[in-house]
């Protein structure tokens, strides 16, 4: 699936967290910038679901794909670090719902990245060509002293997607 994170600071330290029911994987790593810490995440996100359901009862049938936001918020969840660049493929638009079944679920899905997390374009722009809807993303959380400065999307035929592209500066609190 190919995605990566380069940096031109140093990485203090990197992880990749796979999952067991779907063969894709979120990328971690921690880099200090103007003496703050701060946590980059990138991730390719399925959108396919398996025809069988992972749970299911009589009121709820939870698939793969639904598995992967829950398990993408609780990681999210438990990094005590206050300035998180979250980015990549999520595969749906994570703040306009669509239609098909990439949107099954849509509301549980973005519920925890709509509320922690703020899109660093103010512009909503189709960035997966092939399905002509915004599904690249970089969000910062909203807590963050990272803020964005400049976003943009770079028209590229290498790809069925366009890169995105955010600038950021720190706020000085201290």
């Amino acid at each position: 699936l190919a995605n990566a994170i380069y940096s031109k600071h140093e990485i203090k330290n990197s992880i990749t967290y796979g999952f067991n029911f779907i063969n894709r994987n979120i990328i971690n790593i921690n880099i200090r910038w103007n003496n703050k810490d701060i946590s980059i995440y990138n991730t390719h996100l399925e959108y396919f679901n398996n025809k069988s359901p992972i749970l299911e009862n009589k009121n709820i049938k939870l698939y793969p794909t639904d598995y992967q936001y829950e398990a993408l918020s609780k990681l999210l969840e438990t990094d005590k670090t206050n300035n998180i660049i979250l980015c990549g493929d999520f595969n749906i638009n994570l703040f306009k719902m669509g239609t098909g079944a990439r949107y099954n679920n849509w509301n549980n899905k973005v519920k925890y990245l709509q509320k922690e997390f703020m899109n660093s374009s103010k512009m909503m722009f189709p960035t997966n060509f092939s399905q002509n809807e915004q599904t690249d993303f970089i969000l910062i959380n909203k807590s963050s002293m990272i803020k964005p400065k400049f976003s943009n999307i770079v028209e590229t035929n290498i790809s069925d997607h366009y890169l995105v592209l955010s600038d950021f500066y720190l706020l000085n609190k201290n």
